[in-house]
């Protein structure tokens, strides 16, 4: 079997989680591990990295396209403009909705919609 292939067999079996990810940007595409990404944030059509190196990085893709990316990941939408990273939560903080404190000491708002999805993903971790 050539190697292509297995390289191809190997990245599409459900064992095998999405460890880096390509963000296209002016001159081809950077690639990001995962666990280096902090939130994701919205701005229209565009997207916002925020990286544990305190990098930001921005992406001509909407926050959606990157949820359905990362929809089998440690990674949760928790309101229409924030989809953050699980691994890096420090504190949720209650409240209507609430909000979470991450690595990098940044506050995000939990929707009220989200609420309870959210907190029972965060008991399966």
């Amino acid at each position: 079997m050539d190697k292509q292939f297995k390289t191809l067999l190997s990245n599409v079996r459900p064992e095998n989680k999405l460890k880096k990810v390509g963000i296209p940007d002016g001159d081809g595409l950077v690639f990001i591990n995962l666990s280096d990404i902090i939130r994701c944030d919205s701005d229209g059509n565009y997207t916002y990295f925020i990286l544990t190196s305190g990098k930001k990085i921005i992406a001509s893709r909407t926050l959606g396209e990157y949820e359905n990316l990362f929809s089998d990941e440690s990674f949760f939408r928790v309101h229409r403009s924030h989809l953050i990273n699980l691994e890096h939560v420090k504190k949720y903080i209650k409240g209507e909705g609430g909000y979470v404190i991450m690595s990098d000491n940044s506050q995000v708002e939990v929707s009220r919609r989200n609420k309870n999805d959210f907190l029972e993903k965060l008991s399966h971790l």
